[in-house]
């Protein structure tokens, strides 16, 4: 298996890993470019990362180091997609907050796992495992979360 080079090739690869969380419908575009669907992406796509590297850590592909560091390394744009999320849901990690964080999980959490899978996910984990200017995690989670459950709010 080659490796994706690039965000556009990260991205790439992470749409074909999509069909992990399921078809999503064509519409959502129409609410792509909203600040809360975006921060809703990140949030979501961090979640998936997470229930991800748990899931392949039982299969015997441990990501979580590679998670934790791209983590670490967007933690201001992770930060600040969720503060956009808890402003609309209440705030200050609120019922509201964990709810919407809980439901994500869950989405994500049963998603379909093996070796190829999973070492295609580390891949995207270390090639965002750097500090930058957020755009290479925002085209990644565009490609993977087209279609954010707090969408709608924000339309």
């Amino acid at each position: 298996m080659t490796r994706p080079r690039g965000p556009i090739g990260v991205a790439i690869a992470m749409a074909t890993l999509s069909s992990l969380a399921g078809s999503q419908a064509a519409q959502a575009q129409a609410c792509a470019a909203t600040a809360l669907t975006q921060a809703a992406r990140l949030v979501e796509f961090e979640t998936l990362m997470m229930t991800v590297s748990l899931r392949c850590a039982r299969t015997g592909v441990d990501l979580r180091a590679a998670y934790d560091g791209m983590v670490a390394a967007n933690a201001p744009h992770f930060a600040q997609a969720q503060a956009t999320i808890e402003a609309v849901l209440g705030g200050d990690h609120g019922a509201g907050y964990d709810r919407y964080v809980t439901q994500v999980a869950n989405r994500y959490g049963g998603g379909a796992t093996d070796p190829a899978r999973c070492t295609m996910f580390r891949t995207v984990a270390v090639a965002l495992g750097k500090p930058g200017d957020g755009r290479e995690l925002q085209i990644v989670a565009e490609a993977m979360i087209a279609a954010p459950q707090l969408r709608e709010a924000g339309c």
